[in-house]
């Protein structure tokens, strides 16, 4: 049996059934006089099927065995794969056509067939964590009996003890019960930034196949090194590596109005789109310069990334204490965790809760920004089905500091006695899965702003190896007002006593979300705007976040203009905030621009 057996469960509702591949598996188009009543029975059935679906993958590292001719080695280290849609499907499949409807029995085992397929996107995921915990890539997907021979399928289901696991059987044919399962083996490379994961039909027997299509290969050079990923034709270029996590800016969240998500194609091509046209030049265009946001990825082909990767971004903070009160000889009875989710960055700060004293403190970037710069997008992104990816990214960065923070301080095992989390509104829902559609509209209606006393392990529920000694920490995630009065900005009323003050009194926090606040114990007001694209360049065609490279300071002097880099470096990448600002102040100072 394989070692280490993941699991992956999801909810049928999760999934989308791609309607088109439906409709080519039951050989109906747009031009079948039968259309029209296949599309209506599709709609009534959707629902239903989405409900009944029971979607389930097990997944395993294990030797490939000895005796099988085939492709791979046998020795080498695979990773086995079985995904299901559950036994319900199958039997409403069998319900209709024993009925003699089959025109809902043709379309529900379409469509259970489909969800086969949705499924292994979220499974993917997974499967991409375990290679990387094992620094290892994929060189090479392979499917019974096109690749492999069918018995294949037996010694996925004993090393994956699918009948336990999934709740399969499987016949003397090596067939798995129910039928709308699949069974993968992935060949693993030592090179972990190869990841072949798509099925490549150009080397698949099975030629009627309603899904039938080449896979393409992408090469991408970045800053960190060569990545080689295959994907299916039509794939979008930003979610490409989004997914397979190579870093990319992509402000706007990928809908073509920042241009920062800029590639330069090297080899094959790459459609020229209407937004690659606002933001580059003919020349630039000639050279191979695309948004990756806007680009399909029709064929193989080769880009490189140009913009500096965002995973550098300097987060300033509090110079760390590095080990927190141990020079003093005494060690702390009872700590607590401050953390403050920013949009950008993240602030946590360890804290002996007697005292009232700071021991150490942990700043980093929040690494929901690949899928948007400011909350109006993340808002966008989670509606557009990224929920789950944007709770993954910051439970993950929290773990990281919480851990960090306990790491670098020797405290015992019971001091940490509670965790209080702020946040913008938007920030505190996407931690917690809320709906957060009511965000973005009119009349701007959270889901919830009320204080919360929860556990560590619910808050940080989609972070991976969550420790057990830590889940049962008490997390209170703190109150907010409104969609854009969060929790971040009514602590810093509190703990600047407005509640108490007889003097108006004002409080400005500048962040990519901006909020200022005016009033005393009798009334507040409290307002806020997107400042962030004043402090990240996100309107500037050099404007870039604060990372490496960046021009941070400005001074201009007879007219010749001195600048400093963040991380001194000889060249500059782009100007950041700072930058700006001080660039601004400059001109103004030597006269050069005027308020105008």
């Amino acid at each position: 049996m394989a070692a280490d057996i993941e699991i992956v469960k999801a909810k049928g509702q999760a999934l989308k059934i791609d309607r088109d591949s439906v409709f080519k598996q039951v050989k109906c188009d747009e031009e079948n006089p039968l259309y029209g009543e296949f599309l209506e029975e599709y709609e009534k059935l959707l629902p239903q099927v989405l409900s009944v679906l029971e979607p389930k993958a097990a997944l395993g590292f294990a030797p490939y065995p000895e005796g099988f001719n085939g492709a791979i080695k046998p020795g080498t280290l695979v990773l086995y794969m079985i995904v299901t849609v559950g036994k319900e499907i199958c039997d409403m499949v069998t319900r209709y056509f024993n009925s003699g409807d089959y025109v809902k029995g043709m379309l529900t085992d379409a469509m259970a067939s489909a969800a086969v397929f949705s499924f292994e996107r979220p499974v993917f995921e997974r499967l991409r964590d375990m290679c990387a915990s094992k620094h290892l890539g994929i060189k090479m997907r392979f499917e019974a009996p096109g690749h492999i021979p069918m018995e294949i399928q037996k010694t996925a289901y004993e090393e994956l003890d699918a009948g336990k696991t999934l709740g399969l059987s499987i016949s003397s044919g090596y067939m798995y019960d129910p039928v709308k399962s699949s069974c993968q083996v992935f060949e693993t490379t030592d090179n972990e930034r190869v990841l072949h994961l798509t099925h490549n039909c150009a080397n698949c027997s099975n030629t009627d196949c309603p899904y039938r299509t080449e896979s393409v290969i992408v090469s991408i050079a970045d800053e960190k090194g060569d990545y080689e990923l295959s994907a299916s034709p039509g794939s979008n270029l930003l979610e490409l590596l989004q997914e397979n996590r190579i870093p990319l800016s992509a402000i706007c969240g990928g809908s073509g109005r920042c241009g920062k998500c800029a590639v330069k194609l090297l080899e094959g091509d790459l459609k020229i789109s209407g937004s690659d046209r606002r933001f580059f030049s003919e020349e630039e265009l000639a050279g191979g310069m695309r948004l990756a946001c806007t680009a399909a990825v029709t064929g193989n082909c080769r880009i490189e990334t140009v913009q500096p990767s965002e995973d550098n971004m300097v987060s300033l903070g509090p110079e760390s204490k590095q080990g927190g009160n141990t020079d003093s000889g005494k060690r702390t009875e009872k700590t607590g965790i401050a953390i403050d989710i920013g949009t950008t960055t993240l602030a946590l700060s360890l804290t002996d809760t007697e005292s009232g004293e700071i021991l150490d403190t942990y700043t980093a970037i929040n690494h929901q920004r690949s899928l948007g710069a400011d909350v109006i997008t993340r808002i966008e992104a989670a509606g557009k089905g990224k929920a789950d990816k944007l709770r993954e990214l910051i439970c993950t960065d929290l773990l990281r500091g919480i851990q960090t923070l306990l790491e670098n301080n020797p405290i015992i095992p019971d001091a940490l006695q509670m965790i209080a989390v702020a946040g913008n509104t938007t920030m505190l829902h996407l931690l917690m899965g809320y709906p957060a559609e009511g965000l973005g509209v009119y009349p701007f209606t959270p889901f919830k702003t009320e204080l919360e006393d929860r556990k560590l392990g619910e808050v940080l529920s989609a972070a991976k190896d969550l420790p057990g000694e830590l889940k049962e920490i008490k997390t209170v995630l703190l109150p907010g007002n409104s969609a854009f009065a969060g929790a971040d900005i009514v602590s810093g009323l509190f703990s600047c006593g407005f509640h108490e003050s007889e003097k108006i009194c004002a409080l400005i926090d500048l962040g990519t979300n901006g909020e200022m606040a005016i009033g005393n114990k009798d009334r507040l007001m409290v307002t806020s705007t997107a400042a962030g694209p004043a402090f990240e360049g996100g309107n500037i065609k050099w404007g870039v976040g604060s990372v490496r490279g960046a021009i941070a300071r400005v001074h201009i002097e007879n007219g010749t203009a001195e600048i400093k880099t963040i991380g001194d470096t000889e060249k500059a990448v782009g100007i950041c905030g700072t930058g700006v600002i001080e660039a601004a102040a400059e001109l103004l100072r030597n006269k050069l621009i005027d308020e105008s």
